[in-house]
Protein backbone atom coordinates (compact mmCIF):
# COMPACT_ATOMS: atom_id res chain seq x y z
CA UNK A 1 0.00 0.00 0.00
CA UNK A 2 1.40 3.41 -0.94
CA UNK A 3 1.98 6.00 1.74
CA UNK A 4 -0.65 8.73 1.89
CA UNK A 5 0.42 12.36 1.90
CA UNK A 6 -1.62 13.51 4.88
CA UNK A 7 -0.52 16.61 6.75
CA UNK A 8 -0.42 15.32 10.31
CA UNK A 9 2.03 16.75 12.81
CA UNK A 10 3.81 14.71 15.50
CA UNK A 11 1.82 14.57 18.73
CA UNK A 12 -1.46 14.25 16.83
CA UNK A 13 -3.99 11.90 18.41
CA UNK A 14 -5.38 9.32 16.00
CA UNK A 15 -8.25 6.87 16.48
CA UNK A 16 -7.30 3.21 16.66
CA UNK A 17 -9.01 2.43 13.36
CA UNK A 18 -7.49 5.34 11.40
CA UNK A 19 -7.04 4.42 7.74
CA UNK A 20 -3.97 5.43 5.78
CA UNK A 21 -0.48 6.42 6.93
CA UNK A 22 -0.07 10.03 8.11
CA UNK A 23 3.07 12.03 7.45
CA UNK A 24 4.60 11.60 10.90
CA UNK A 25 4.07 7.82 10.71
CA UNK A 26 5.82 7.78 7.34
CA UNK A 27 8.75 9.46 9.04
CA UNK A 28 8.78 6.82 11.80
CA UNK A 29 8.73 4.07 9.17
CA UNK A 30 11.74 5.59 7.42
CA UNK A 31 13.73 6.51 10.53
CA UNK A 32 13.08 3.47 12.75
CA UNK A 33 12.44 0.73 10.19
CA UNK A 34 14.36 1.92 7.13
CA UNK A 35 11.18 1.48 5.12
CA UNK A 36 11.06 2.79 1.58
CA UNK A 37 9.16 1.74 -1.53
CA UNK A 38 12.29 0.01 -2.84
CA UNK A 39 12.94 -1.74 0.48
CA UNK A 40 9.37 -3.04 0.66
CA UNK A 41 9.50 -4.41 -2.89
CA UNK A 42 12.90 -6.07 -2.41
CA UNK A 43 12.13 -7.60 0.99
CA UNK A 44 8.68 -8.87 0.01
CA UNK A 45 10.22 -10.68 -2.96
CA UNK A 46 12.96 -12.22 -0.78
CA UNK A 47 10.50 -13.24 1.92
CA UNK A 48 8.15 -14.93 -0.54
CA UNK A 49 11.06 -16.93 -1.92
CA UNK A 50 12.01 -18.14 1.56
CA UNK A 51 8.42 -19.11 2.34
CA UNK A 52 8.10 -21.00 -0.95
CA UNK A 53 11.17 -23.06 -0.05
CA UNK A 54 10.06 -23.86 3.51
CA UNK A 55 8.87 -27.45 3.58
CA UNK A 56 5.37 -28.04 4.89
CA UNK A 57 4.48 -24.37 5.41
CA UNK A 58 1.40 -22.81 3.86
CA UNK A 59 1.47 -19.08 4.60
CA UNK A 60 -0.61 -16.08 3.61
CA UNK A 61 1.76 -14.45 1.11
CA UNK A 62 -0.18 -11.22 0.51
CA UNK A 63 1.67 -7.91 0.83
CA UNK A 64 -0.62 -6.81 3.66
CA UNK A 65 0.13 -9.88 5.75
CA UNK A 66 3.88 -10.20 5.11
CA UNK A 67 4.55 -6.52 5.75
CA UNK A 68 3.62 -6.89 9.42
CA UNK A 69 6.44 -9.40 9.87
CA UNK A 70 8.93 -7.28 7.94
CA UNK A 71 8.05 -4.18 9.94
CA UNK A 72 8.28 -6.08 13.21
CA UNK A 73 11.87 -6.99 12.29
CA UNK A 74 12.87 -3.70 10.65
CA UNK A 75 12.99 -5.19 7.16
CA UNK A 76 15.62 -7.76 8.02
CA UNK A 77 14.30 -10.49 5.74
CA UNK A 78 15.98 -13.36 7.58
CA UNK A 79 14.66 -12.19 10.96
CA UNK A 80 11.17 -11.71 9.49
CA UNK A 81 11.26 -15.24 8.09
CA UNK A 82 12.38 -16.60 11.48
CA UNK A 83 9.43 -14.79 13.07
CA UNK A 84 6.99 -16.29 10.55
CA UNK A 85 8.31 -19.78 11.27
CA UNK A 86 8.08 -19.21 15.03
CA UNK A 87 4.55 -17.87 14.62
CA UNK A 88 3.28 -20.93 12.78
CA UNK A 89 5.30 -23.44 14.82
CA UNK A 90 3.80 -22.00 17.99
CA UNK A 91 0.35 -22.66 16.54
CA UNK A 92 1.35 -26.19 15.64
CA UNK A 93 2.78 -26.96 19.09
CA UNK A 94 -0.11 -25.39 21.04
CA UNK A 95 -3.26 -26.66 19.31
CA UNK A 96 -5.50 -26.09 22.33
CA UNK A 97 -4.66 -22.37 22.34
CA UNK A 98 -5.34 -21.91 18.63
CA UNK A 99 -8.21 -24.37 18.19
CA UNK A 100 -10.93 -21.75 18.68
CA UNK A 101 -9.29 -18.98 16.68
CA UNK A 102 -12.15 -16.68 15.73
CA UNK A 103 -13.75 -13.77 17.61
CA UNK A 104 -17.19 -15.39 17.78
CA UNK A 105 -15.68 -18.46 19.44
CA UNK A 106 -14.44 -16.17 22.22
CA UNK A 107 -17.54 -14.18 23.06
CA UNK A 108 -17.48 -15.47 26.65
CA UNK A 109 -14.15 -13.73 27.21
CA UNK A 110 -15.53 -10.52 25.69
CA UNK A 111 -18.28 -10.53 28.31
CA UNK A 112 -15.63 -10.10 31.00
CA UNK A 113 -14.59 -6.75 29.45
CA UNK A 114 -11.04 -7.23 30.66
CA UNK A 115 -8.94 -7.19 27.46
CA UNK A 116 -8.85 -5.02 24.36
CA UNK A 117 -7.57 -1.79 22.82
CA UNK A 118 -8.41 1.80 23.67
CA UNK A 119 -10.28 3.83 21.07
CA UNK A 120 -7.49 6.38 20.67
CA UNK A 121 -3.78 5.95 20.01
CA UNK A 122 -1.02 7.42 22.11
CA UNK A 123 0.65 10.57 20.77
CA UNK A 124 3.50 8.44 19.35
CA UNK A 125 1.01 6.54 17.17
CA UNK A 126 1.11 3.34 19.20
CA UNK A 127 -2.10 1.36 19.73
CA UNK A 128 -2.87 1.00 23.44
CA UNK A 129 -3.60 -2.54 24.62
CA UNK A 130 -5.12 -3.04 28.06
CA UNK A 131 -5.60 -6.06 30.29
CA UNK A 132 -7.58 -5.65 33.52
CA UNK A 133 -6.33 -8.87 35.07
CA UNK A 134 -8.20 -8.48 38.35
CA UNK A 135 -11.54 -8.83 36.52
CA UNK A 136 -10.66 -12.41 35.60
CA UNK A 137 -12.91 -15.00 37.24
CA UNK A 138 -10.89 -18.24 37.07
CA UNK A 139 -13.89 -20.46 37.79
CA UNK A 140 -15.62 -19.08 34.69
CA UNK A 141 -12.68 -18.62 32.30
CA UNK A 142 -9.40 -20.52 32.10
CA UNK A 143 -6.11 -18.67 31.72
CA UNK A 144 -5.73 -20.38 28.35
CA UNK A 145 -8.95 -18.68 27.20
CA UNK A 146 -7.56 -15.33 28.37
CA UNK A 147 -4.27 -15.99 26.56
CA UNK A 148 -6.07 -16.94 23.34
CA UNK A 149 -8.25 -13.85 23.35
CA UNK A 150 -5.28 -11.59 24.03
CA UNK A 151 -3.49 -13.03 21.01
CA UNK A 152 -6.61 -12.58 18.88
CA UNK A 153 -6.86 -8.93 19.95
CA UNK A 154 -3.22 -8.32 19.03
CA UNK A 155 -3.65 -9.98 15.64
CA UNK A 156 -6.62 -7.73 14.91
CA UNK A 157 -4.68 -4.61 15.93
CA UNK A 158 -1.83 -5.60 13.62
CA UNK A 159 -4.18 -5.43 10.63
CA UNK A 160 -3.68 -1.66 10.81
CA UNK A 161 -0.52 -0.33 9.15
CA UNK A 162 -0.04 2.42 11.74
CA UNK A 163 0.13 -0.24 14.45
CA UNK A 164 2.59 -2.27 12.39
CA UNK A 165 4.87 0.76 12.08
CA UNK A 166 4.46 2.51 15.45
CA UNK A 167 3.87 -0.55 17.61
CA UNK A 168 1.86 -1.22 20.73
CA UNK A 169 1.85 0.31 24.22
CA UNK A 170 0.44 -2.08 26.83
CA UNK A 171 -1.26 -1.30 30.14
CA UNK A 172 -1.62 -4.22 32.55
CA UNK A 173 -3.99 -3.32 35.38
CA UNK A 174 -3.48 -5.58 38.39
CA UNK A 175 -6.21 -4.05 40.56
CA UNK A 176 -7.97 -6.77 42.62
CA UNK A 177 -5.47 -9.45 41.56
CA UNK A 178 -5.10 -11.88 44.47
CA UNK A 179 -3.93 -15.30 45.61
CA UNK A 180 -7.20 -16.73 44.29
CA UNK A 181 -5.99 -15.82 40.79
CA UNK A 182 -2.46 -17.04 41.32
CA UNK A 183 -3.51 -20.60 42.05
CA UNK A 184 -5.13 -20.78 38.58
CA UNK A 185 -2.01 -19.65 36.70
CA UNK A 186 -0.34 -22.78 35.27
CA UNK A 187 3.39 -22.23 34.84
CA UNK A 188 3.40 -23.91 31.42
CA UNK A 189 0.65 -21.61 30.16
CA UNK A 190 2.53 -18.60 31.51
CA UNK A 191 5.61 -19.75 29.59
CA UNK A 192 3.47 -20.17 26.48
CA UNK A 193 2.15 -16.64 26.96
CA UNK A 194 5.59 -15.04 27.32
CA UNK A 195 7.05 -16.94 24.37
CA UNK A 196 4.09 -16.06 22.15
CA UNK A 197 4.22 -12.36 23.01
CA UNK A 198 7.93 -11.78 22.51
CA UNK A 199 8.94 -14.40 19.93
CA UNK A 200 5.88 -15.27 17.83
CA UNK A 201 3.81 -12.14 17.27
CA UNK A 202 4.60 -9.64 14.49
CA UNK A 203 4.35 -6.81 17.00
CA UNK A 204 6.62 -3.93 17.97
CA UNK A 205 6.27 -3.80 21.76
CA UNK A 206 7.23 -0.22 22.58
CA UNK A 207 6.42 -0.21 26.30
CA UNK A 208 4.55 -2.18 28.95
CA UNK A 209 3.03 -0.39 31.94
CA UNK A 210 1.88 -2.21 35.06
CA UNK A 211 -0.55 -0.23 37.23
CA UNK A 212 -2.30 -0.92 40.54
CA UNK A 213 0.13 -3.78 41.14
CA UNK A 214 -0.32 -5.40 44.58
CA UNK A 215 2.57 -6.92 46.52
CA UNK A 216 1.65 -10.39 45.26
CA UNK A 217 2.52 -9.29 41.73
CA UNK A 218 6.19 -9.35 42.68
CA UNK A 219 5.88 -13.13 42.95
CA UNK A 220 4.25 -13.41 39.52
CA UNK A 221 6.92 -11.24 37.94
CA UNK A 222 9.69 -13.25 39.59
CA UNK A 223 8.34 -16.32 37.75
CA UNK A 224 8.17 -14.47 34.45
CA UNK A 225 11.36 -12.42 34.60
CA UNK A 226 13.82 -15.21 33.65
CA UNK A 227 11.71 -15.88 30.53
CA UNK A 228 11.66 -12.27 29.34
CA UNK A 229 14.38 -10.96 27.03
CA UNK A 230 16.42 -8.06 28.43
CA UNK A 231 15.21 -5.73 25.68
CA UNK A 232 11.62 -6.44 26.71
CA UNK A 233 12.40 -6.20 30.46
CA UNK A 234 13.88 -2.75 29.93
CA UNK A 235 10.56 -1.60 28.48
CA UNK A 236 8.46 -2.66 31.49
CA UNK A 237 7.46 0.13 33.89
CA UNK A 238 5.79 -0.30 37.29
CA UNK A 239 3.57 2.58 38.40
CA UNK A 240 1.49 1.24 41.30
CA UNK A 241 -1.42 3.65 41.74
CA UNK A 242 0.63 6.67 40.59
CA UNK A 243 -1.17 7.69 37.41
CA UNK A 244 1.02 10.78 37.04
CA UNK A 245 3.90 8.37 36.52
CA UNK A 246 1.89 6.59 33.81
CA UNK A 247 1.17 9.95 32.16
CA UNK A 248 4.88 10.46 31.58
CA UNK A 249 4.55 7.71 28.96
CA UNK A 250 0.88 7.71 27.93
CA UNK A 251 -1.04 10.93 27.34
CA UNK A 252 -4.04 11.50 29.66
CA UNK A 253 -5.82 12.81 26.55
CA UNK A 254 -6.23 9.22 25.34
CA UNK A 255 -6.74 7.45 28.67
CA UNK A 256 -10.04 6.60 30.40
CA UNK A 257 -10.79 8.23 33.73
CA UNK A 258 -9.73 5.17 35.78
CA UNK A 259 -6.17 5.90 34.65
CA UNK A 260 -6.40 9.64 35.26
CA UNK A 261 -7.43 10.41 31.69
CA UNK A 262 -10.13 12.57 30.14
CA UNK A 263 -11.85 9.96 27.95
CA UNK A 264 -14.57 8.84 30.34
CA UNK A 265 -15.13 5.24 31.39
CA UNK A 266 -13.18 2.62 29.46
CA UNK A 267 -15.30 1.20 26.64
CA UNK A 268 -14.69 -2.22 25.09
CA UNK A 269 -17.64 -2.29 22.70
CA UNK A 270 -16.11 -0.44 19.71
CA UNK A 271 -13.07 -2.70 19.53
CA UNK A 272 -15.11 -5.85 20.13
CA UNK A 273 -17.49 -4.83 17.33
CA UNK A 274 -14.56 -4.52 14.93
CA UNK A 275 -13.32 -7.93 16.08
CA UNK A 276 -16.65 -9.57 15.38
CA UNK A 277 -16.72 -7.95 11.94
CA UNK A 278 -13.41 -9.74 11.22
CA UNK A 279 -14.78 -13.25 11.73
CA UNK A 280 -14.37 -14.34 8.11
CA UNK A 281 -10.79 -13.07 7.98
CA UNK A 282 -9.84 -15.04 11.10
CA UNK A 283 -11.46 -18.13 9.61
CA UNK A 284 -9.45 -17.66 6.42
CA UNK A 285 -6.16 -17.25 8.29
CA UNK A 286 -6.82 -20.25 10.50
CA UNK A 287 -6.31 -22.48 7.45
CA UNK A 288 -2.65 -21.50 7.12
CA UNK A 289 0.25 -23.11 8.95
CA UNK A 290 2.61 -26.05 8.99
CA UNK A 291 1.35 -29.43 7.87
CA UNK A 292 0.82 -31.85 10.75
CA UNK A 293 3.41 -34.60 10.35
CA UNK A 294 2.12 -38.16 10.63
CA UNK A 295 4.26 -41.29 10.86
Amino acid sequence: MAFHELQNEPEVILPLDYKGIPKFVQQIALKELGETEATRKKCLKELREKIANEKGLMCDASDDYLLRFLRARKFNTEDAFTLIKSHYKHRLKNPSVYRYWTPRQNVEVMKANMIGFLEKRNTDGTAIYFAKVGLWKPKELSFEQILRFGLICNEKAEDNEITQICGITSITDMKDFSWSHLMYLPLETLKCFVFAVQDCLPVRHKSIHVVNNPSIFALVFSLLKPLIHKKMRDRIHFHGDNMSSLHEHVSPQVLPREYGGIQGTLQTEPFYASLLDSESEFLRRSKYGYEIQTD
